[in-house]
């Protein structure tokens, strides 16, 4: 469940302390030619939007490349490409990343901050350039912002507030989402581990305890809406879009990164993904081929299918390298095509927010009477058509490519990234850096840009991109596992 952040906190004085990379040794990434030049496109651009935050965003949180500006005052830009700078062996620029972060106090800030978002870019960006660079500096924010966060547990159940603040949980945020509150185990099991204090970890992973036990209409498909205070359950709505999403990745990842293939979480996940396959993996009417992963409210079939769902393909490829359920594979290629085809069939080559698909007879099944004509054809063409048109450089299908080539070594999956990134470069760049655009179907890019820069393209997208075009040993899976953001923590015990 990845937004626009939005830390709506208090500016902050910024220092500059050198460092010292004598002895920071950088794996190479290898490759072919071809993945080279692709890779050095890739780093450049990193480089460019980098050099933008700089120059128009510095201490806030992220850049307006529009206008030049900065919105919100802290310097979330900053700590969410610490490691992808650190990977791309960007030294100087990840030198001004530490610079800003050293200025940072977060017991400071006076505004709430969202526990998910702050999470899994402040904390999870902090301790993965702690691991990889081991600058002091960046361990003692992570604690620093890590024990104002671990106070969203304080609740009778033990499940974690929406919001916190310096001065603990936000009370009125009781009121959470199943992503919220389950994505969290991995930065709070690594800070764990460099801090000697087990109570992060013990908090966290209490929160799979306690979803193991809830009992719903489909095994291991839990609703998105929670009250934090009662663990009751808020309705009845299943996805593995936005508010599901990575709730469910945690569940692998949180295996992977303890070895426990047949922990809780394992085994939480294995019966999710079950139920998931049988319930919610769907073809379309018009396209019979066309695979999706629809939600489910009230027991009836939603046929939609976010940009941000298009991380499940990665997802079941690692849950069957690692858990060797080649079932999984099979479903993960099948909505891999269908995730490449929102970007090939797009009028820029940019997948789409969302999508809709026509599915039998469902209760919430696509009014076709009301689709003009681009529609009808596009329904017929291709399986779907388009409900929210935007691209907000969201990382989820090239993620996902990684993924899949990482796994089969097929370099299509390298070449429908290239793509992607091309489309990157032409239809968002603006004249300072990299932007939103509103309709992946319009080729007016002048009027298309939206105002802003999410922190996670360089946390994510781009990084997703270098990987891709990378040689399987560079950063490999079965010696790091890569948290919501895309933040690489080395895997405690190999599987």
């Amino acid at each position: 469940m990845r937004t626009v952040f939005c830390f709506g906190l208090l500016a902050l004085a910024l220092g500059t302390v050198g460092l010292d990379f004598a002895n920071a040794a950088v794996a190479q990434p290898g490759g072919s030619a071809t993945a080279q030049s692709r890779r050095d496109a890739v780093r450049e651009t990193t480089r460019r939007a980098w050099q933008a935050y700089v120059n128009y965003a510095e201490g806030y949180d992220e850049l307006q490349p529009l206008t030049g500006s900065g919105i919100n005052k802290v310097v979330v830009t900053a700590i969410d490409s610490l490691d992808t700078l650190w990977m791309m062996d960007l030294k100087r620029e990840f030198k001004q990343a530490v610079d800003m972060v050293r200025g940072v106090n977060f017991q400071r800030v006076s505004g709430d901050m969202s526990f998910f978002e702050t999470g899994i870019r402040v904390l999870g960006g902090l301790l993965s350039a702690y691991e990889l660079s081991g600058e002091p500096v960046l361990l003692t924010k992570a604690t620093e912002i890590g024990n104002i966060l671990i106070k969203a547990f304080d609740t009778p159940t033990g499940l974690p507030v929406a919001r916190v603040n310096a001065r603990g949980p936000v009370a009125d945020s009781v009121n959470v989402v199943l992503a919220e509150i389950g994505s969290n185990q991995l930065e709070f099991a690594k800070l764990s581990e460099f801090t000697g204090n087990a109570t992060y970890q013990e908090k966290s992973v209490r929160v799979f305890d306690i979803l193991s036990r809830v009992r719903t209409r489909e095994a291991g498909l839990i609703p998105v809406h929670l009250n934090a205070q009662t663990g009751q359950l808020n309705g009845d709505y299943i996805t593995f879009g936005a508010l599901g999403d990575s709730y469910y990745e945690y569940l692998l990842k949180y295996a992977i990164l303890t070895g426990q293939r047949d922990g809780l979480a394992g085994r939480m996940y294995t019966t999710a993904i079950n139920s998931m396959k049988l319930s919610l993996v769907v073809n379309s009417s018009s396209r019979p081929d066309r695979y999706f992963l629809a939600a489910r409210s009230n027991g009836n079939l939603e046929p939609t299918m976010q940009h941000l769902t298009c991380f499940a393909p990665g997802m079941l490829s690692l849950g069957s390298q690692f858990l060797g359920d080649n079932d999984d594979f099979v479903v993960a290629q099948r909505l891999m095509q269908s995730c490449i085809a929102f970007y090939r069939e797009s009028q820029t080559g940019l997948g789409p927010e969302a999508v809709r698909f026509d599915y039998g007879d469902s209760a919430s099944a696509l009014d076709t009477d009301s689709l003009d004509l681009s529609q009808s054809a596009s329904l017929a063409r291709n399986g779907y058509v388009v409900s929210s048109p935007s691209y907000i450089l969201r990382p989820e299908t090239i993620e996902s490519l990684m993924y899949l080539y990482r796994k089969t070594g097929d370099t299509i999956y390298q070449d429908h990234g290239w793509d992607a990134y091309q489309a990157i470069e032409k239809h968002t760049r603006t004249n300072l850096a990299y932007s939103s655009i509103k309709d992946v179907n319009s080729n007016n890019d002048k009027d298309n840009h939206r105002n802003d820069m999410p922190s996670f393209f360089l946390a994510e997208t781009l990084k997703y991109l270098y990987l891709l075009f990378s040689d399987s040993k560079f950063y490999p899976l079965n010696e790091y596992v890569f948290n919501t953001e895309a933040h690489p923590f080395r895997i405690q015990k190999r599987m």
